[in-house]
């Protein structure tokens, strides 16, 4: 399960732990990069001005940074004009 690293409401970066304690599940935060092989997974994540490579148990929660992923811009699908 992915959360964003920050809210809109205050960027508190709270509902990722919080929703991973109710359900009983680990939980990483700060991951830029992300490389599942079940049952564990390898995040790597930001950690003040270092990065941290941390291995889980899968099902987890996973709060990303806005450099998880690089934005792209849809095609235009062939017909659909």
């Amino acid at each position: 399960m992915f959360a964003g690293k920050y809210s809109l409401d205050g960027e508190t970066g709270q509902v990722g732990p919080q929703v991973a304690e109710l359900l009983g599940i680990p939980h990483v935060s700060g991951v830029v990069s992300l490389e599942a092989d079940p049952p564990r997974a390898t995040a790597v994540r930001e950690v003040e001005d270092a990065v941290e490579r941390v291995e889980v148990d899968l099902p987890a929660v996973f709060t990303v940074t806005d450099r998880t992923n690089k934005p792209r811009t849809p095609g235009r699908a062939a017909g659909n004009c």
